[in-house]
């Protein structure tokens, strides 16, 4: 995709007043110049492919300054209105404005007007006010670069030029965005136009062949129905001579049938008697052997009751000798338990008994010992003191050693 930077030939539009130009002894016209030279070296134009207009320049003596003014908007890809109230009242400032916004709708943008404030219009400082002014209305509502502060500065010094050189790059970003021309656009739509024609075309001719197709269906559906209808009258006529027949044929066998029954009951009125005589000596023969089959039943059932009542008895029996079995065994339980607690209780009143005296004898045997200690000498006494001393021990460590065996054995019993 393209954009206006592309053009073969891109030429500015730079809008101001004559009058301020004159007052500023060409000031405008030098900024012009800087702006032009500015934007050129940032485009990479030489003076053939780039231009920015100037009324003062371009439109020779005796010229209809309209027309030019008009044919250069018309070739114009941006513009740069410079704001001061004389500019404000020119009629001629605002035809250039308004030629412009033409051609920037004709390129389909909204960004191609950089206006530049030179002096304070004290309109604009008030929206009610720029907003019923059509050329300050345009200024308003775009993003404006406030130049008051350069506008007696000479166009030379480094603060112009770097504030020349951001405000063109804003110009070169917004020439470089991409844009489609009036030319490709038309391109465009006359391709889109056909290519919508082409698709209506086609949308047509499937709709007919659609249309044709459901008319066939409805056709082929048509006689379908006929040929249903017509079978299902014909089904429907067989179907009403077959009913025909199956009620002829019904009323033939139930005919037969009736003749039938009737030949039976005539059959059975006469074998009537007979067979009421075989059913009266069926009815006794069978009272007589329900009779022996009642008289087997009691017989059976009496002697059902007396084995049960055997077999009761026997039971009853058998659980007196058990429960009989049962208590002799629990006396001898507890009678063996009472034994051996009796047992029990004198091996331990024995062994307490046999303590008791192992105890009484060995506090004799300490007694004598202490006697005997008392008449020998000193060193036998000391001798033989630790000889039953150590005898002693070793008497009632046995002693105790006897006793704690038999508890245990008592104990486990």
């Amino acid at each position: 995709m393209s954009s206006l930077a592309d053009l073969s030939e891109v030429v500015g539009f730079f809008s101001y007043s004559r009058e301020d130009d004159e007052a500023f002894k060409g000031t405008l016209s030098s900024l012009r110049d800087a702006i032009q030279r500015e934007l050129s070296a940032q485009l990479g134009r030489s003076k053939t492919t780039f231009r920015l207009w100037q009324d003062r320049e371009a439109i020779a003596p005796g010229r209809l300054w309209e027309a030019e003014i008009k044919t250069a908007v018309e070739q114009a890809s941006f513009f740069i209105p410079i704001v001061t109230p004389r500019a404000v009242n020119s009629r001629y400032c605002k035809f250039e404005f308004e030629a412009f916004l033409a051609r920037e709708h004709g390129l389909g943008r909204t960004d191609l007007v950089f206006p530049l404030l030179y002096m304070r219009v004290p309109a604009l400082e008030d929206e009610a006010l720029w907003r019923n002014d059509p050329v300050l209305k345009i200024v308003g509502s775009r993003q404006y670069v406030d130049w008051r502060q350069f506008c007696h500065l000479d166009v030379r010094t480094t603060a112009v030029g770097e504030a020349i050189e951001r405000f063109c790059n804003t110009i070169v970003e917004a020439l470089r965005e991409p844009w489609i021309s009036p030319e490709e656009l038309r391109k465009q739509q006359e391709i889109e136009a056909q290519h919508r024609a082409e698709e209506e075309r086609r949308a047509e001719v499937a709709r007919r062949a659609e249309e044709e197709k459901q008319r066939a269906e409805a056709a082929r559906l048509a006689e379908e129905e006929k040929r249903q209808s017509d079978a299902a009258r014909r089904a429907a006529a067989k179907q009403r001579r077959a009913e025909s027949a199956r009620l002829k044929e019904e009323e033939k066998r139930r005919t037969e049938a009736a003749r039938q029954a009737e030949e039976e009951r005539q059959r059975a009125e006469a074998a009537r008697p007979a067979a009421e005589e075989k059913q009266r000596a069926e009815a006794a023969r069978l009272a007589e052997e329900e009779k022996r089959r009642a008289e087997a039943t009691r017989l059976a059932e009496g002697e059902k009751r007396r084995a049960e009542a055997a077999r009761l008895a026997a039971e009853e029996k058998q659980q007196a000798e058990a429960a009989q079995l049962a208590e002799q065994e629990r006396l001898k339980a507890e009678a063996a338990r009472q034994a051996e607690e009796q047992r029990q209780q004198d091996e331990a009143a024995r062994l307490a008994e046999q303590g008791m005296r192992r105890a009484e004898a060995g506090r004799v045997a300490a007694r004598l010992l202490d006697e005997e200690k008392q008449q020998a000498e000193p060193a036998r006494r000391a001798e033989a003191e630790k000889r039953q001393a150590e005898d002693l021990k070793t008497r009632i460590e046995n002693l105790k050693t006897r006793i704690d065996i038999r508890l245990m054995r008592w104990l486990s019993r």
